[in-house]
């Protein structure tokens, strides 16, 4: 993959309890050029016994209807997840998307159940050639 010409990250989810499933605004990947893929990065801090989070990144139709680009394997324990997507990456499925990123994007985040987790979302953007 060829350097990154521009970088910069992204705020996505606090991190804060939640119960239910959680989506992030619509996000514009082109804050600093031409967008080409991210990391996103799931913080998980606290999770319910029994349950899972699964998050997935998501862009939009021209009507503003949401479609899947990367699905994640579902989360059931603490620690640092990071989906990535980007054109030509070694595809992995849950794990890594040999897509680009793009204009417009977003981060649901699904819960199997009524239980609290703790959980930050965050981004690395970066702009290819």
């Amino acid at each position: 993959m060829p350097e990154p010409l521009n970088s910069y990250q992204i705020a996505i989810l606090d991190p804060l309890p939640r119960t239910a499933t959680t989506d992030s605004s619509v996000l514009d990947s082109r804050a600093n050029g031409k967008p080409a893929g991210a990391h996103v990065i799931i913080n998980v801090t606290s999770v319910a016994a029994g349950q899972t989070i699964t998050p997935r990144i998501q862009s939009f139709d021209a009507f503003g209807v949401p479609y899947d680009l990367l699905v994640s394997a579902p989360i059931n324990s603490v620690g640092t997840y990071v989906l990535k997507i980007y054109p030509g990456a070694p595809a992995v499925p849950n794990n890594i998307s040999n897509d680009f990123l793009p204009d417009a994007f977003g981060v649901r985040v699904t819960h199997s159940g009524a239980g609290s987790w703790t959980y930050s979302v965050s981004a690395n953007v970066f702009a290819g050639e």
